[in-house]
């Protein structure tokens, strides 16, 4: 509580960051900390708005969208996930906060926030230092700075292993051929991490991987070293469609503010409350929005894969049938309990109390 205020007057941040010899072994210990102030933040726009302080769950939603945004632009790939992890929580604690109450001031200001921080490239601000870190370590092993230790030590490999030594000295005329290799893809990953976003995750996919062993024994260290890419680009889409439907739901409150009813259409928005309808990040198409009985949805069409959908419906998310997004309810429905349907067990498999 005491310490939102002073994060809010933070538009943006950095730490100090102390870059190893061998790159994979530098180490993030503020992504921890930032981790667990996220946290805080998180709990405490619940509990004000519990409390009946809505304006100030919303601060602390955008608190929390100003630890996401510290992380700025660290060019490793797990610095971005936690950035992208920190933002989905922000906007869950906002559009939480709206689902238990009304809050009045700082709607459009964290609309704006939202709107913005989608736009951030965390895939290829991410796959830049990727790109130069595992350069930069073929480099250490090429000069014998690094050792093979280090790098199965890194790789979680049982390095006291005489063999894989002698093999990796055997292996180094192999290395600037691995090296050579290791750019090419990463400099496909970047060119396909610049696409449009619902082009994006397909152009990874299409990206051909080096062979491995035992079929082919010259790109073992790129095979090891290949960071999670695929993970990162969906997560990457999947968070710009979270934020636009997020800020595109706040605009869709202030609507409803300022008229007393909820918007017949996106269009029906003024400019001056949403400048433009977003682009769904999974098809192109401008983003969703339905009318419903109890409120109303704000959503993308999301991955279509049915274990996903599932998935949804096993987390109770309202929209899990529709696709990816925010449901904002009619005022008068706000911080009611939901009901959960609750389903007698058959007499046959009630385990029997004994008595003592």
């Amino acid at each position: 509580r005491l310490l939102q205020p002073e994060l809010l007057a933070r538009p943006s941040g950095y730490y100090e960051i102390h870059h190893a010899e061998n790159p994979i072994a530098t180490l993030l210990p503020h992504m921890e900390k930032a981790r667990s102030l996220l946290g805080l933040l998180e709990y405490d726009a619940r509990v004000a708005a519990l409390e009946g302080d809505p304006d100030r769950g919303l601060g602390s939603a955008r608190a929390a969208l100003v630890v996401a945004r510290s992380i700025g632009e660290e060019p490793f790939l797990i610095s971005q996930l936690v950035r992208i992890a920190c933002s989905k929580i922000a906007a869950h604690s906002a559009l939480q906060t709206l689902a238990w109450a009304q809050p009045k001031t700082g709607l459009a200001e964290l609309q704006a926030e939202l709107r913005a921080e989608a736009d951030f490239p965390y895939l290829l601000t991410g796959m830049r230092g990727e790109r130069g870190m595992h350069d930069q370590l073929f480099e250490g092993l090429e000069s014998g700075k690094i050792s093979f230790n280090d790098l199965s030590g890194m790789m979680g490999l049982a390095h006291k292993n005489p063999l894989q030594g002698i093999g990796f000295q055997l292996y180094k005329g192999f290395l600037p051929g691995d090296r050579a290799k290791s750019l090419e893809l990463m400099t496909e990953y970047m060119r396909a991490s610049k696409l449009p976003p619902h082009e994006r995750i397909a152009a990874l996919k299409g990206i051909p991987l080096p062979p491995r062993p035992p079929d082919d024994f010259r790109y073992v260290v790129t095979s090891l070293l290949l960071p999670a890419c695929g993970k990162v680009a969906e997560a990457s889409v999947r968070i710009r469609a979270d934020l636009l439907a997020a800020s595109t739901a706040i605009a869709c409150e202030r609507f409803r503010l300022s008229r007393g009813r909820w918007p017949d259409s996106l269009a029906e928005i003024p400019k001056d409350i949403l400048p433009e309808i977003p682009t769904d990040t999974y098809d192109g198409q401008p983003l969703r929005y339905r009318k419903l009985d109890d409120g109303i949805a704000v959503y993308s069409i999301g991955d279509s894969d049915e274990r996903t959908k599932q998935r949804r419906r096993e987390n109770h998310e309202p929209l899990a049938d529709l696709g990816q997004g925010w449901k904002l309810w009619n005022p008068e429905l706000r911080g009611i309990p939901a009901v959960v349907e609750v389903k007698e067990l058959p007499t046959d498999v009630v385990p029997e109390v004994q008595k003592p």
